[in-house]
């Protein structure tokens, strides 16, 4: 009779414990998620971050052993993007995502492409190009992604208006902008910039000379005034990263920036392009020194190795926060040049989740506000979470899954 009762409390206590976990995993969904997949120690961190969300825990559970086919837009096959515009840099930060969730994933250009010898991307012939799309007909559980800038139109979509098939830049720029964090100190070494410099990094989108667009005003300063500004709060380091009057992601020359900024050039004692900056003591921090950044692929030590990023019109201002520097976005109505007011207010509104974030639409109240220099720590993506929710809606939609 003893042994009986036992066995009895041993199932009931079972059975109590069994509800526990069942109501632990309901509250906690990444819970179910545990043992799908193996990860190394590296990207742990990350893992879990994607892990906590219970739409991409479900979109695991339901579609995790399944093999998928993603087509993406702006995708050339390599780990590096071939053509440096927000989209391919951004398409490759979401396959690192999409991987993170489906490591049995492959991963295929929506448009087919040769290379040549020098990097150059070049179209298929034309029977190469049926073949290509003939391959892509072909494959099992299709999810095809195009990440597109509507904002830089005038149209806000929001994602409750979006094609499953569609993923917006608004979206995109807060959810998948943390980079692998640059340390402050050890950037400042790679860039041979001394830690006594006092360093404001101003990332402008419309710095030179475009006929549409009037600078001087309080409206849409022009580098003179910003610059003028920054001396004033005894910023004696200022780096520019600017477009060119060609309006592409090419540096701009000190000559143009010079005769289109008239002025900037008597600001300072010294000038000097980034790329020339090879001796730490070099740049003086009791002299005024202008450094135009001719580099690409830095930014993130830029403004990881700056004390304030300045960001001038709707470009992406994320960056700079989630590498813990101290961000003023100047948002006046004149540098927008067509982008959607809607578009940025979405984004600013998730901006808003870092202390160290200051919107400003008048280039007077630059002078009054009240900036905390105080680096933030930043250890993890906080806006990473929304995005994936957005991401794990469309996969389901496009695989007729349904996540509830």
């Amino acid at each position: 009779m003893l042994k009986f009762f036992t066995n009895v409390s041993r199932f009931l206590l079972i059975f109590l414990i069994s509800i526990l976990n069942a109501d632990l995993a309901l509250a906690n969904p990444a819970l179910q998620c545990d043992g799908l997949f193996k990860v190394s120690s590296k990207e742990l961190v990350f893992k879990q971050q994607v892990l906590a969300v219970p739409e991409i825990c479900r979109l695991i559970t339901h579609a995790g052993n399944t093999e998928i086919n993603f087509i993406l837009d702006n995708f050339y096959g390599t780990e590096t993007p071939l053509i440096k515009t927000g989209e391919a840099i951004q398409t490759l930060n979401l396959i690192k995502v999409l991987k993170t969730i489906f490591p049995n994933a492959k991963f295929h250009p929506k448009q087919g492409h040769r290379i040549d010898q020098n990097g150059n991307i070049l179209p298929l012939f034309y029977e190469e190009e049926m073949a290509y799309k003939d391959h892509l007909k072909s494959l099992s559980n299709p999810v095809l992604f195009s990440i597109i800038d509507s904002a830089e139109h005038g149209i806000f979509r929001p994602p409750n208006e979006q094609s499953a098939q569609r993923i917006e830049m608004i979206d995109v720029k807060p959810g998948l902008s943390s980079p692998t964090i640059k340390n402050h100190q050890n950037s400042r070494k790679d860039l041979n910039l001394m830690e006594d410099l006092k360093i404001a990094h101003v990332y402008d989108r419309l710095s030179t000379r475009i006929a549409s667009v009037r600078r001087g005003t309080d409206d849409f300063p022009d580098l003179a005034q910003i610059a003028h500004s920054l001396l004033n709060r005894n910023f004696k380091t200022v780096i520019i990263t600017a477009r060119n009057s060609g309006g592409t992601s090419a540096p701009v020359s000190m000559a143009e920036l010079i005769e289109t900024h008239p002025g900037l050039g008597h600001l300072f004692d010294k000038i000097v392009y980034l790329s020339q900056v090879k001796d730490p003591n070099e740049i003086d921090s009791n002299r005024r020194t202008l450094i135009i950044n001719d580099t690409q692929g830095q930014m993130m030590k830029i403004h990881s190795a700056s004390d304030l990023a300045l960001i001038v019109g709707p470009i992406n201002f994320f960056e700079p926060l989630f590498v813990g520097t101290p961000t003023i976005l100047f948002s006046g109505y004149s540098t927008l040049q067509g982008y959607s007011r809607a578009g940025l207010n979405h984004m600013v509104s998730a901006a808003s989740a870092f202390p160290h974030f200051i919107n400003i639409e008048s280039w007077q109240k630059f002078d009054q506000v009240n900036v905390d220099m105080k680096r933030s720590e930043v250890k993890e993506a906080p806006l990473l979470r929304g995005f994936l929710e957005i991401l794990a809606r469309k996969i389901a939609a496009q695989l007729n899954l349904k996540l509830n």
